[in-house]
């Protein structure tokens, strides 16, 4: 009784019962009304976007090249054309600067064609070629890499003047969609094609085209190569979370204390790797003064600062983490007490087990419906189509202005 007493002075006599008792707040309302019409609001904005990119977005742009005629490959009328063959390549190494890359559209200036396969073999028109017709240097011998619609009678030197087929083939193999030539095989002799310029030189102008497009694009022309993997890794986080649930059930203490001292390594071996790869850079002299601006993300890996300052950044990393375990190792002594009791009481509610997975599957849904909105209005667009001619410098040229918009349909 003597504690009951002492309990009562303490906190004062408990409440009894009051029927008519309406809570400390009478007039009770909804609260932060203006945050919730706020999310209504974007949640419909959301729905709104969406709808206008599906209704003008076409993928096909990101999933399938396209020819000089804006046709797709792969698709329609081109259905057992999947590729796209360049008819010289060379003419991208002169497209290599940015500025001049956006002027072309991002394009080589060089006719390009839907094709069922890609060359096997190097091939160049001969001289007593040009007389003859195009049915009988082309057609009949297994090269149909012309434009669609050029007759069989036309002379192979008028085709060759017009740009209706191509002057030579090169050995390719497919990559991205497009005929890319072997980095073994022997650039033709032809005008306008000095000896320095190498297979290497065109196909990599050809990859700074491809890479100085909108980042949006690459990303989700990478996903629909990859998304049965994305969706795999996707399956073992969840499965790999749903097996740390349990785990924190068994062993939290000791699974805590694993996953800090995992990340500790983790960030110094990263602090060596990244100081050896310095080191090395340091000793060659790579610079990012000598590579200046590119596109290309991938090379500045080949540069010293990059490596100096996720040096510098993981210890930092290493550095703060260090101190938190030092001076805050009580509270973490009291998280870890926090994820036992926890447990204990997930073991007596298993079905909360089940709330990560149908967050998993909601979060997955938002995502899904996130990217594909971004992929419909990345390619909602329409191409813009321009007159360009390689020999634009002839007299008869003159009249023709070059860069203006045309309709190649």
């Amino acid at each position: 009784m003597g504690g009951k007493q002492d309990r009562n002075e303490a906190y004062g006599k408990p409440a009894k019962y009051d029927p008519s008792f309406r809570g400390p707040i009478r007039n009770r309302s909804c609260t932060d009304v203006i945050c919730c019409v706020l999310f209504l609001l974007f949640i419909l904005g959301y729905i709104v976007v969406g709808i206008v990119a599906w209704v003008y977005g076409d993928p096909r742009q990101v999933l399938y090249p396209r020819n000089s005629t804006g046709a797709y490959c792969g698709v329609g009328a081109n259905k057992d054309k999947p590729y796209l063959l360049y008819f010289n390549i060379f003419s991208c190494v002169l497209t290599t600067n940015v500025i001049t890359v956006a002027e072309n559209g991002l394009q080589c200036p060089t006719p390009q064609v839907c094709v069922s396969s890609c060359p096997e073999d190097a091939w160049t028109v001969e001289v007593n070629q040009l007389s003859q017709k195009v049915g009988e240097v082309f057609y009949t011998a297994n090269r149909n890499f012309c434009l669609p619609g050029v007759p069989w009678d036309m002379p192979v030197i008028q085709s060759l003047q017009q740009e209706l087929c191509p002057g030579f083939l090169l050995p390719s193999t497919p990559a991205l969609g497009r005929c890319v030539p072997f980095l073994n095989s022997t650039p033709p002799e032809l005008p306008g094609i000095s000896g320095n310029t190498s297979i290497s030189q065109g196909i990599s102008g050809l990859f700074d085209i491809l890479n100085a497009r909108d980042i949006s694009v690459k990303i989700f022309e990478d996903f629909a190569q990859s998304w049965y993997w994305i969706l795999t890794a996707l399956g073992v986080a969840l499965v790999l979370s749903l097996l740390f649930i349990l785990l924190l059930r068994l062993v939290a203490g000791p699974l805590v204390l694993v996953l800090i001292l995992g990340v500790l390594g983790v960030l110094a071996y990263g602090i060596y790797h990244c100081w050896e790869e310095y080191r090395v850079l340091r000793d060659e002299g790579a610079s990012i003064t000598q590579l200046g601006i590119t596109t290309n993300l991938s090379a500045y890996r080949n540069v010293q600062e990059t490596w100096l300052a996720a040096l510098i950044v993981l210890a930092v990393l290493e550095g703060i983490l260090l101190l938190m375990l030092i001076f805050l190792r009580q509270r973490i002594r009291i998280a870890i007490a926090l994820l036992e009791e926890a447990s204990k009481a997930v073991g007596h509610m298993m079905s909360t087990l089940f709330y990560p997975l149908v967050t998993f599957v909601l979060l997955l849904i938002c995502i899904v419906y996130w990217a594909m909105t971004a992929l419909y209005l990345a390619t909602s667009g329409q191409p813009q189509y321009v007159l360009w001619a390689p020999n634009a410098s002839l007299p008869s040229c003159g009249k023709v202005q070059m860069n203006t918009s045309c309709n190649p349909m």
